[in-house]
C-alpha cells in the first residue's frame, strides 16, 4: 500500500514570506514559470523546499501571493485619483509616476506567462485592472465637469486605457521589436494622453 498524503496545515503568511515574494519577483522576469519547480522557488529565495512547503502547497499560490503583494502596494492610486483638487492635472502627472514605479520589476514576458499558464491568477490581475479603469473613467468624468479636459467622451478613453492594458502590455512581439520596458511604455502613454486631454 502506498503511503497516505498527510494534510499539512499551512503556517500563517508573515513579514518573513513578504520578503521573499519581494525577492523572488525580479528574479522570475526572464524565466518560464510553468518550468518553475518549487526546488527552483525554493533556491531562488534561498530557502530549503521544505521551509517553503511550510508556508504554500503549490507554485501557484507563490506565484498568486507574489502577485497580490504588487496588487496591494498598486491600490494607493487610488487614493491620487480620488484627491480633491481644482487642478487634476498634478494628479494625472503624479497617478503616471507612480503607476510606472509601482511596475518598474514587473516585465512583459512575466505577464505573458501569466496570462497564459496562471489564468486563475490572471484573473486577479484582470480584476484589478478592470477597477482601475472605472476609477480613471470617473476621473475623465471629474476632468470634464471641471472644464480641466477636453469634452472627449470618458467611455472612449477608458476603451483606450483597456485597449493598451490588455492588448499592447502583454504584446511579446511589440517589446521584442521596441526593446521597450513595461514601465517606460506605461509612462509614455499616459503622457501622450494627458497632453491630449489638457484642455
Amino acid at each position: 500500500m502506498g503511503r497516505k498524503s498527510i494534510k499539512r496545515e499551512r503556517k500563517a503568511k508573515s513579514a518573513k514570506t513578504e520578503k521573499w515574494a519581494n525577492a523572488l519577483l525580479p528574479q522570475l522576469q526572464q524565466l518560464s514559470l510553468k518550468q518553475l519547480t518549487m526546488d527552483d522557488i525554493a533556491a531562488l529565495i534561498g530557502r530549503s523546499k521544505s521551509t517553503v512547503y511550510e508556508y504554500f502547497k503549490t507554485k501557484e499560490e507563490v506565484f498568486s501571493y507574489m502577485v497580490q503583494l504588487q496588487l496591494e502596494k498598486l491600490s494607493a492610486y487610488r487614493s491620487i485619483l480620488k484627491t480633491e483638487n481644482d487642478d487634476l492635472i498634478p494628479n494625472f502627472e503624479e497617478f503616471i509616476l507612480f503607476i510606472g514605479m509601482g511596475i518598474t520589476n514587473i516585465s512583459h514576458n512575466l505577464l505573458d506567462e501569466l496570462k497564459n499558464d496562471f489564468p486563475n491568477i490572471w484573473q486577479e490581475i484582470a480584476g484589478f485592472i478592470n477597477e482601475m479603469l472605472d476609477d480613471l473613467k470617473a476621473f475623465y468624468e471629474r476632468g470634464i465637469e471641471l472644464k480641466l479636459f477636453k469634452n472627449i467622451s470618458p467611455e472612449l478613453m477608458t476603451k483606450m486605457d483597456e485597449v493598451f492594458v490588455f492588448q499592447i502590455i502583454s504584446d511579446k512581439d511589440f517589446f521584442e521589436r521596441t526593446q521597450m520596458s513595461l514601465d517606460q511604455v506605461a509612462k509614455d502613454y499616459l503622457r501622450l494622453k494627458l497632453e491630449g486631454v489638457k484642455n
